[in-house]
């Protein structure tokens, strides 16, 4: 229950459950290594981006998380933290000048969901369209400008489609 990065030859994982992770792997394409642990321990959070320029942010330790980390491939260094803390939030990254943060929940009960969405442009994080129901531990795929999430609880049946074109213009 931690966040990812990466290719099916060069990824990582971050953080995690059952306890209060800080841990980090690394994926070379086939073997998982132990890589830098993150500077805060997490889970419930979210991220992306590549190994050598992953991010993560929010989660949960065990209160709500704003924090925002950014993985260089050798080490993580602070970026500024999201508007709103949340756990269980969707999440789509690009690299570290990219992302998207929404949904998720405020407080350490898992009634709480929200609709809230974030946008990084790689200096901070704009507040962005809101999902049309507040979720968290929903799945979520794509890049910031083409972002899916899906399912998630309440229990959902409908897709939420980002096609917004983001505050800041991003290269692709």
């Amino acid at each position: 229950f931690g966040s990812g990065a990466g290719s099916q030859n060069a990824a990582l994982y971050a953080g995690g459950s059952p306890s209060i992770l800080s841990a980090v792997e690394e994926y070379n394409g086939s073997a998982w290594a132990s890589g830098t642990a993150l500077i805060t321990a997490r889970r419930a959070s979210g991220g992306g981006g590549t190994l050598s320029a992953a991010t993560a942010f929010g989660g949960t330790n065990p209160s709500m998380l704003a924090c925002h980390e950014q993985y260089n491939g050798t080490s993580w260094t602070v970026a500024t933290p999201l508007n709103t803390a949340r756990g269980a939030g969707g999440a789509s990254s690009k690299d570290q000048n990219s992302a998207l943060a929404f949904g998720g929940y405020l407080a350490s009960s898992l009634s709480s969901n929200i609709s809230c969405v974030e946008e990084w442009s790689g200096d901070s994080w704009a507040i962005g369209n809101t999902l049309p129901t507040a979720t968290s531990r929903q799945g979520a795929t794509g890049t910031p400008r083409a972002a899916l999430s899906f399912g998630g609880a309440p229990t959902l049946t409908t897709t939420f489609q980002n096609e917004k074109t983001l505050l800041s213009p991003f290269t692709y």
